[in-house]
């Protein structure tokens, strides 16, 4: 599956083509990318959708550099919010959803630097709980990264725990004029977004219990444990050098 064009897993969630065509505008520069977007948005947005409209406003590269990359996968993304909404009314849906969902339709996979958002919240006990990530467009940079991991894992988890089917179920139930929670119930064996949530912070402690490691606390330990370690080697070697030194001076 992981060379499966992008769009053909939408196809595989929700069947639909969507109902008319896309307007998308990448502006000169920052001073009309907000402009024309007619809305509040954070520094560190890449590209905007208005499902209604069928707009995606893409934000201009930075101080020049161009990445073809990472324009197409904010681009599947805003198309994929376009869909979604076309779809079902996705104001109805947590955000971490629509975003996670999103993410995973646009074929973003885990980066590096995702894995050490994830791995530093673990450690400073800063998980985000998932109704935090509706307030996504006031946060700052760094929080932002942690709220897209999170909603990313979230889907993916969704998907492990419940099947890909599951995902179709949802924007089915909704398409229906269903409430989320409804909805949700459904899908998940009968549990709410709360279990779910719950769920998600147990998975993501135990994927990632290597983190907690590099506390400082521990650190310290792991750091006695291998200086004791090393002394204890050091004196071994010291001591089988003095006995061959030893040996020696019998044989003379």
């Amino acid at each position: 599956m992981e060379n499966e064009p992008v769009f053909q897993k939408v196809y595989r969630y929700a069947p639909r083509q969507l109902q008319r065509d896309v307007l998308i505008y990448i502006p000169q520069n920052d001073e009309d990318y907000f402009k024309l977007s007619e809305s509040a948005l954070p520094d560190w947005s890449g590209g905007v959708a208005f499902p209604d409209e069928h707009k995606v406003i893409l934000r201009p590269p930075q101080s020049g550099f161009f990445d073809p990359r990472e324009y197409r996968e904010v681009l599947l993304h805003e198309l994929a919010h376009i869909y979604l909404a076309d779809k079902a009314d996705t104001c109805r849906v947590p955000l971490w959803f629509n975003e996670g969902l999103a993410m995973q339709l646009s074929g973003r996979t885990f980066s590096w630097n995702d894995h050490l958002v994830i791995s530093s919240a673990v450690i400073s006990h800063g998980l985000l709980d998932l109704p935090e990530v509706d307030r996504m467009l006031v946060f700052g940079l760094a929080k932002a990264q942690l709220a897209y991991a999170q909603s990313l894992l979230a889907v993916q988890l969704l998907i492990r725990n419940s099947g890909e089917k599951a995902i179709g179920d949802l924007l089915d139930g909704l398409a229906a004029g269903n409430n989320w929670e409804q909805v949700f119930a459904q899908v998940y064996d009968g549990s709410d977004d709360g279990q779910f949530n719950r769920d998600l912070q147990q998975y993501i402690h135990q994927q990632y219990r290597w983190a907690l490691l590099l506390q400082v606390k521990n650190l310290f330990w792991i750091m006695l444990v291998i200086l004791v370690i090393c002394g204890f080697i050091l004196i071994k070697i010291r001591n089988r050098r003095i006995l061959k030194e030893w040996e020696k001076n019998e044989d003379i």
